[in-house]
């Protein structure tokens, strides 16, 4: 968590309190997870530096999009389906925090 909480401090730091951070954990790894998790929480405290980080900072969830039948197409990498559903959820979370419509994206 460390780590992460460096990376937002000198990225906000650099970019200014407008800058949006997206993270993203999954789908074929999960065992980062609770690092990104506790970063984020640690960077919603009140008594956090950059006030902008609370609100400017977004977790983006894949774990959820591997199954049966669609993750193990070619040595444990996605079908295209799952492919869709990876990058269907990101641009969703992301285009929601940026305001984006369907004609932006």
């Amino acid at each position: 968590a460390d780590a992460v909480v460096k990376f937002f401090s000198d990225t906000f730091s650099h970019y200014g309190p407008k800058v949006q951070i997206f993270v993203a954990c999954g789908p074929s790894r999960t065992d980062y997870c609770q690092g990104l998790s506790d970063a984020m929480s640690i960077v919603r405290q009140p008594d956090f530096a950059i006030k902008a980080a609370a609100t400017n900072t977004h977790f983006i969830d894949l774990r959820e999009i591997y199954n049966s039948d669609n993750s193990n197409v070619c040595a444990g990498h996605p079908d295209t389906n799952a492919a869709y559903v990876l990058a269907t959820r990101a641009i969703g979370a992301i285009a929601a925090v940026m305001n984006w419509n369907e004609w932006d994206v």
